[in-house]
């Protein structure tokens, strides 16, 4: 795969790839067929039309986000990791902080979803494995009041193991 870092901004005419890069801080625009940016570039930044702020490696083929950090400006929420196909969440090493509910999760995403890692929150800290985004599978749960649920979940409920 081809790789650039930070500075680079991609605009795809008529499926065809504008590989004209950008650094100057202005918007890349191809005159024929946009009439607005898909993407400008600031401060090291690309900044994408819904607000949302990235800071990383894009592909420099299809533009798509590869590894870094982005932050969503409708909810604050900010992701930090690899990335797959369509700017999707996806891999191992992410750290995802939600800004709402004061959630943190540190582990792996598959398909834009929490995988497998440790998620902390105000009513306990969960570690093992997940399905769209719940507690399923080997997991332990320890809750805010001290009491640690080991084995396995469904659907976000602790199905059977031990209570320590």
């Amino acid at each position: 795969m081809n790789h650039l870092c930070y500075d680079i901004v991609v605009d795809f005419p008529n499926s065809e790839i504008d590989n004209r890069l950008r650094s100057d801080g202005g918007q890349s625009k191809h005159e024929k067929d946009y009439e607005q940016a898909l993407l400008t570039f600031r401060e090291d930044k690309i900044h994408s039309m819904d607000g949302n702020v990235f800071t990383g490696m894009i592909d420099a083929v299809t533009g798509d986000y590869v590894e870094g950090k982005l932050i969503y400006k409708a909810t604050h929420d900010v992701y930090e990791g690899p990335f797959a196909f369509g700017g999707k969440r996806h891999g191992d090493g992410a750290t995802f902080l939600k800004a709402v509910g004061k959630e943190k999760f540190i582990g792996s995403f598959r398909n834009d979803h929490y995988y497998e890692g440790t998620l902390l929150t105000s009513h306990g800290t969960y570690r093992g494995r997940f399905r769209d985004d719940v507690y399923h599978g080997q997991g332990s749960l320890l809750t805010s009041d001290g009491a640690t649920f080991d084995g396995d979940f469904r659907n976000g409920t602790f199905l059977q193991g031990k209570l320590v």
